[in-house]
């Protein structure tokens, strides 16, 4: 019997959230320690998904699910599928956390679908496909998520015009810390959007400090990257979109060792991401914890994330 099978990673926006948005560069990380998995297969009934958030025929599934059921119709149609199928979600990419959830599972299933046909999705394709589902998430989706889950490297991203594949191999380690509260990117997007006028300055400062962020990252300066990222932080919260859990969070890290920390992602919740030194790693995971943080993970920029 025909399978298909599709994997995808989180993602990690070091720098330049919402300010890429609005053509202003950001950095993201793929984010190994979490992935989405999808299986599919022949159905006897109609399209039918199981995940852990649904299980069911597809076209019941609750409107989170729209931009998958648009994604498989577009697939089904163009690849010319005459067949039900059974979707098989299995993903540990948390859901509204920033993480990347939405598109780690649009390209799973995209490569999944494409398997089930004896085929292979090209970059191209997967972005327009994942750009279906991102819509609905996002509201005018940047393209970085999907971008950086295609590519799992390290990339300088400028939307419609260029994504730089970075190397990252500097003496640091990434701790992620998730607060547990849902973060809607759509709302904070809106709400930025809303009151542009008043952001502009900020947004434009957000794109300067992902800029200096990227030099100190090539000139393997830490203590100059951690600084661009608590300022990040900070003009992430002038623009409202970080919240008091996250910003708990970050001044826990920063009393404890951090060289820099910030929100990560859409805000308003979500996840936050703290940079220090080896030595100082278990003094701010542990500070996390104690601050309440409901899951952490960490990541060596020297040993995993240079190209």
């Amino acid at each position: 019997m025909r399978n298909g099978y599709g994997i995808a990673c989180g993602k990690i926006i070091l720098a330049g959230e919402h300010s890429v948005v609005y053509g202003q560069p950001a950095i993201a990380l793929p984010f190994f320690s979490v992935h989405a998995k999808c299986f599919v297969s022949v159905s006897d009934d109609d399209d039918t998904m199981v995940s852990s958030l649904y299980s069911g025929k597809l076209d019941d599934a609750p409107a989170h699910f729209n931009g998958v059921k648009d994604v498989l119709n577009k697939l089904k149609n163009d690849l010319k599928i005459t067949s039900n199928l059974n979707i098989t979600i299995d993903s540990d990419v948390p859901t509204e956390r920033g993480l990347g959830s939405s598109a780690a599972v649009s390209v799973a299933l995209v490569r999944a679908v494409f398997e089930f046909m004896n085929q292979e999705a090209s970059q191209d394709e997967l972005r327009d496909y994942t750009h279906i589902a991102e819509s609905y998430h996002h509201d005018n989706p940047s393209g970085i998520d999907s971008e950086i889950i295609i590519k799992e490297q390290t990339i300088y991203y400028i939307k419609n015009k260029s994504s730089e594949i970075m190397n990252v191999d500097v003496d640091a380690v990434l701790v992620v810390a998730d607060t547990g509260q849902a973060a809607s990117t759509k709302e904070a997007v809106q709400n930025v959007r809303r009151q542009y006028t008043d952001h502009a300055q900020a947004i434009n400062d957000l794109g300067l400090l992902t800029n200096k962020a990227k030099e100190f990252i090539n000139t393997k300066d830490i203590q100059g990257l951690g600084d661009c990222l608590y300022e990040s932080h900070l003009k992430l919260q002038s623009i409202g979109v970080s919240s008091l859990e996250l910003d708990k969070l970050v001044e826990a890290a920063m009393e404890n060792g951090a060289l820099g920390a910030k929100l990560s992602g859409g805000g308003l919740g979500g996840c936050m991401i703290a940079l220090c030194t080896p030595d100082k790693t278990n003094d701010v995971l542990s500070s996390l914890i104690n601050a309440g943080s409901k899951k952490t993970w960490v990541m060596s920029l020297k040993e995993e994330y240079h190209g």
